[in-house]
């Protein structure tokens, strides 16, 4: 990617305002009785990004961010191309203590009080 190492991609919410550094350390707040977590966010690629960069600095698979993208090359699309993060979960139906683990999306939550940090 072409930023430095401690500057953030772009970040733009699609319902509430949210700062990129925030979504960047994947933790969400979640109330109870919350079965989904997150949101979908949206990031405007620069010269030289690929879709696995994306992906890897958000935390995301490649399968994950390609399927939210349909149509978008993956090693080479445009410059100034909207990209869609796929960074809404549903959890599992376990306690909401400690570590959980939801098997069918290979994601690892860690859950203290009400913020989800993920995997």
């Amino acid at each position: 990617m072409q930023r430095a190492p401690d500057e953030p991609l772009p970040y733009y919410p699609d319902q509430s305002s949210v700062p990129a550094k925030e979504i960047e350390k994947t933790r969400f707040r979640v109330a109870r009785g919350d079965e989904v977590i997150g949101r979908l966010g949206i990031v405007k690629l620069e010269k030289g990004d690929t879709l696995p960069d994306v992906a890897r600095h958000f935390s995301l698979g490649v399968t994950a961010i390609s399927a939210a993208n349909p149509g978008v090359d993956i090693w080479v699309p445009k410059e100034g191309e909207q990209v869609i993060l796929p960074l809404r979960f549903t959890l599992p139906d376990a306690s909401r203590k400690g570590i959980v683990v939801n098997l069918a999306t290979m994601r690892l939550f860690t859950i203290r009080g009400i913020t989800t940090h993920w995997w």
